[in-house]
């Protein structure tokens, strides 16, 4: 009798064990409907409610990822980004039963363009779509929450062009997968060579004015040990006007990945005087005690749409012309981050000399920047390359990467080769450069990745897939490790991600780490 009843204890153990390990599934959206769901603000999923399988197929930037037929999507215009009413919609509470919360997520970044769990009104999580379009599973560890009651909220709280795409939460006891272990999960879009991690937010947009926008940073170490961000900033409505792209903001922290930068104010502003009509994509290194800042400050903004002398057609949109360039790379010095010394143009290209990244290169500095070859508005999409021994004189005019496919415009940024970051790893070099072509994504937050063991011949058919981030840096921690800088005018500030490499031991590189001194 005692056997018999250890037994049907030992069989009652099992059952509540394998119950409670069990997956809990609590949204699916699998019936179509928002039933569970209080929406609040304006609704701005597409349609108002889940999107099926049958309308994703239809659109020209899909998506992968999602569990059964529907899943619950912002955005717009065939599947990409799209302006849509601000609001979002928040769950029925539950139970926290297991240890994770699972979800399959997607999206751009924003700081309002999320989801997030509330405990007793308290937001206690939050992820953000990490410049995916397909879909990931994510999740939050909430062992500290076990036996409370939560709800989850997916906002889309932009005002602006945003996507935000959600499916299949989940309660479960075994984790998603790490940030680490993404560069060797199967996907269409990731490269297999590196992976950017969770991102997170350094500078909220809001903290240098609310109706402001950072357009592009750059972050360098100091000998202060402090980091240095330094960003084009603007109203927001300049989105498209470089015309109003007027100055340069500055951040400063001692930690890198702190939420709290110090954001100290305006550095400079556009100044007739040194040619400036404006003031794009700065890119700062720190070398000898000086930062020295390349940035795109001069050349005639876009006018609009003209018909062609002859009737000439352009091998652009539209086939009409325009008036505009040629853009400039300007040059600006300073002992402390505060204070600039400005020497004006230093690099004239047609039709545009733009997103200028500096490098050394068997003790020589390279300077590389999107332009086009032949130079003229009807060339070809080029990363164009020129040297300095002293970094402020520049010679020669070389091609690093041209795309035969794309004819280029005046306007730089309908360029589809852009933001160049070149270095070496190991005995690889490496070019990051974007976005080529849309890979199934926004125009925005796509390099593609090449490696090669020449630093200035680089083969355009030679791509790996893309890492998603744009107008932002890639550089080291003082402890060696790696990360990348995304923001641009729909990311609402400057974000931060470790890059995860796959391609083996990272023991020597090109891209040094800083030492402060």
């Amino acid at each position: 009798m005692r056997i018999i009843l250890s037994t049907i204890l030992l069989l009652s153990s099992l059952i509540i064990f394998s119950c409670n390990n069990k997956d809990v599934i609590l949204f699916d959206f699998e019936s179509g409907t928002l039933d569970n769901w209080t929406v609040f603000g304006q609704n701005p999923f597409y349609g108002g409610k889940p999107v099926s399988s049958d309308t994703i197929k239809t659109w020209k930037w899909d998506a992968t990822g999602y569990t059964g037929k529907y899943m619950l999507a912002s955005g717009g215009h065939e599947g990409r980004h799209n302006n849509h009413p601000d609001g979002g919609v928040k769950s029925i509470p539950f139970k926290i039963n297991r240890q994770f919360l699972n979800f399959y997520l997607a999206g751009e970044l924003n700081p309002r363009v999320r989801i997030y769990l509330e405990i007793n009104g308290e937001i206690v999580r939050q992820a953000f779509g990490n410049n995916f379009y397909d879909l990931q599973l994510r999740g939050w560890d909430l062992s500290e929450f076990r036996g409370q009651k939560a709800q989850i909220v997916i906002e889309d709280i932009h005002s602006r062009r945003s996507l935000l795409r959600v499916d299949h939460f989940y309660l479960s006891n075994t984790p998603p997968p790490s940030p680490e272990e993404w560069a060797i999960i199967p996907q269409r879009q990731l490269s297999g060579l590196v992976s950017v991690g969770e991102f997170r937010l350094l500078l909220n947009s809001n903290r240098v004015n609310k109706n402001w926008q950072i357009f592009h940073s750059s972050i360098v170490f100091g000998n202060d040990k402090k980091w240095h961000l330094f960003a084009s900033a603007a109203d927001i409505s300049a989105e498209g006007k470089s015309s109003d792209k007027k100055y340069i903001v500055h951040a400063e922290s001692k930690i890198l990945t702190s939420e709290n930068w110090d954001f100290t104010g305006i550095v400079f502003s556009a100044d007739k005087k040194y040619n400036e009509d404006f003031i794009l994509h700065p890119f700062v290194l720190y070398e000898n005690g000086t930062f020295y800042m390349y940035y795109v400050g001069s050349g005639k903004t876009w006018s609009g749409w003209t018909d062609c002398p002859g009737g000439k057609k352009m091998p652009w949109d539209w086939g009409k012309c325009g008036d505009q360039g040629p853009y400039n790379i300007h040059l600006a010095t300073s002992k402390d981050g505060s204070t600039w010394k400005r020497y004006g143009k230093i690099i004239t290209d047609s039709p545009f000399a733009f997103t200028p990244y500096v490098h050394q290169i068997n003790e020589e500095w390279v300077m590389y920047y999107a332009a086009a070859e032949p130079a003229g508005i009807t060339g070809k999409h080029a990363i164009v390359y020129s040297k300095s021994k002293d970094l402020y004189h520049w010679n020669g005019r070389g091609i690093a990467l041209i795309d035969r496919e794309n004819g280029a415009s005046p306007w730089p940024e309908h360029s589809f080769i852009l933001n160049p970051h070149v270095f070496s790893r190991g005995n690889t070099w490496y070019m990051l450069a974007g976005p080529i072509d849309n890979n199934n994504l926004s125009p925005f937050n796509c390099l593609r990745v090449f490696n090669g063991s020449d630093s200035f011949k680089w083969d355009i058919s030679e791509s790996h897939k893309s890492i998603f981030a744009d107008g932002g840096s890639v550089f080291r921690n003082t402890d060696g490790s790696w990360y990348i800088t995304h923001n641009n005018a729909m990311s609402g500030g400057t974000w931060i991600a470790p890059l995860y490499w796959n391609d083996g031991p990272d023991n020597k590189s090109s891209l040094l780490k800083p030492s402060g001194q």
